[in-house]
């Protein structure tokens, strides 16, 4: 708990975060003074897609941010704060067209926000993109006729939390890039792996989503290719006592 300002009759602003499972138990002042709180979550993101393999003709999507909430909650009792496993990386050791997976839920109570959508592997450049942020979609730009996709920026966040994740394309790398948390997108080709190759994770405590590894190669050996998982989220009660 920490305390923002005092007031002239005495009362006080008091915040407390969580960046990990938890409890918020309230004061006997606070519940006196009706229980009221701020609420403001943002949940896990997904990770990001993975394409491995021979073939230029796929493009993996970058892993959406988690939910944005901010709720005036009445609280009467100890409420649970339960946070939701980020999108896991999606790991091959023989080479593969793999979807993310989905961002866990974050809830305070009752009160719920919805952890971040998994980036897709398409085989179609159209269909590609980067990952949507809480203040901006991702990006899915690319030229008539082409077969690449040129632009798969991941989506805006707000306040430095809730970027979606980059998508990865053949092309510049300022086109994958991915902001406020979101892992940026990588595009390698490399004919034998000679070390594991791992995509750009979404930032802790940001629920930002993971950023797509595309690798364009033909010998594994011993080695691995793994996207980027997502961001872990964060939760911030606030209250007058």
């Amino acid at each position: 708990m920490s305390n923002l300002s005092e007031f002239i009759s005495g009362g006080k602003l008091c915040f407390q975060e969580f960046l990990a499972s938890g409890t918020f138990t309230p004061s006997t002042r606070l519940l006196a003074l009706g229980g009221v709180v701020l609420v403001e979550m943002q949940a896990a993101g997904g990770s990001g897609a993975l394409v491995d393999n021979a073939s230029s003709g796929w493009f993996p999507g970058g892993g959406d941010a988690g939910q944005r909430r901010a709720e005036l909650v009445t609280v009467t009792g100890p409420v649970t704060v339960t946070m939701g496993v980020p999108g896991a990386a999606v790991t091959t050791t023989t080479g593969a067209n793999l979807n993310g997976n989905d961002g866990g839920d974050l809830s305070f109570g009752t009160l719920v926000a919805k952890g971040g959508r998994k980036g897709l592997a398409n085989s179609y450049a159209q269909s590609a993109r980067g990952g949507d942020g809480v203040a901006g979609p991702g990006l899915g730009r690319f030229n008539s006729g082409d077969s690449a996709a040129r632009d798969m920026r991941g989506g805006r966040g707000l306040d430095g939390r809730g970027g979606g994740g980059g998508g990865a394309c053949p092309d510049v790398p300022e086109n994958q890039v991915a902001v406020d948390g979101g892992g940026n997108g990588r595009s390698e080709s490399i004919t034998t792996l000679v070390a594991n190759v791992a995509g750009y994770p979404g930032a802790a405590n940001t629920g930002g989503g993971g950023g797509a590894l595309r690798l364009i190669t033909t010998t594994h050996g011993a080695y691995s290719a793994s996207s980027g998982a997502g961001g872990t989220g964060w939760l911030r009660v606030t209250w007058f006592e």
